[in-house]
């Protein structure tokens, strides 16, 4: 069975929100939840819009988000349609739609991915950024938050495989069509939850002589905008 295509919906939670740097499922599902849904609603435009929620899983944001939002609307995507079923069912809401990645259609107001580009095979990644882009509106916020350690999805066995040594680096391929502005999360966020500095800074907890010891794998999240390129990045002449 493919990692993400988890036919139950418990055991899809389960994969889809585990363990991060001694972080579980419970906690991630609860209070990790609410606090990237405070932090990604600051950042959606006023009034309304429609949002992509690039790698939407089982739909655990999109809720959160379409629960403070009655002006959104939300396209999740997917690679797995499994993935999308569990989502669409559990959100229930018409303002949402779940589709597979090449029928993502825009123009979107903001985006947002979490935990999903680390995922995506070395050969894909490209691919899946520009989807984003192509589809956001001229000057419209992006939000990314995954590791920066390769975790690509095998397709031929239930684990991950780290591609790195073929040169995917998520933040280098974002920045080719994103202009950086900064990280999602401020000071004092960080500073006021220790679940957050666990999971972006990659803190364990531990403090020793007043500093923390950095043990676990962080996943910085981060904001962008997009870049003005009136011709499709794929279609550019080479160089």
């Amino acid at each position: 069975m493919n990692y993400f295509r988890n036919p139950d919906f418990t055991g899809a939670r389960t994969t889809v929100v585990g363990d991060i740097n001694g972080i579980g499922v419970d906690e991630r599902w609860g209070r990790e939840t609410e606090l990237f849904a405070e932090a990604i609603l600051r950042k959606i435009p006023h009034g309304s819009c429609t949002v992509l929620d690039y790698g939407c899983g089982i739909g655990r944001m999109s809720k959160a988000i379409l629960a403070q939002r009655a002006d959104c609307r939300i396209v999740g995507t997917d690679n797995s349609d499994i993935q999308i079923k569990h989502a669409t069912s559990y959100i229930q809401d018409p303002r949402f739609t779940g589709v597979l990645p090449h029928l993502v259609e825009g123009p979107f107001q903001f985006a947002f991915s979490l935990y999903v580009l680390q995922h995506v095979k070395a050969v894909h990644l490209r691919q899946a950024i520009q989807i984003i882009h192509a589809n956001l509106a001229p000057g419209s916020l992006f939000v990314n938050c995954c590791s920066e350690h390769r975790m690509a999805v095998r397709t031929d066995a239930n684990r991950f495989l780290d591609d790195g040594f073929l040169g995917a680096h998520v933040a280098s391929e974002i920045e080719l069509l994103f202009e950086p502005l900064g990280d999602l999360f401020t000071l004092n966020d960080l500073q006021q939850h220790t679940l957050l500095r666990r999971i972006v800074l990659g803190e364990t907890g531990y403090e020793e002589q007043g500093s923390s010891e950095v043990l676990g794998e962080p996943h910085p999240a981060r904001v962008y905008r997009r870049r003005d390129i009136p011709t499709p990045y794929w279609r550019l002449p080479m160089p």
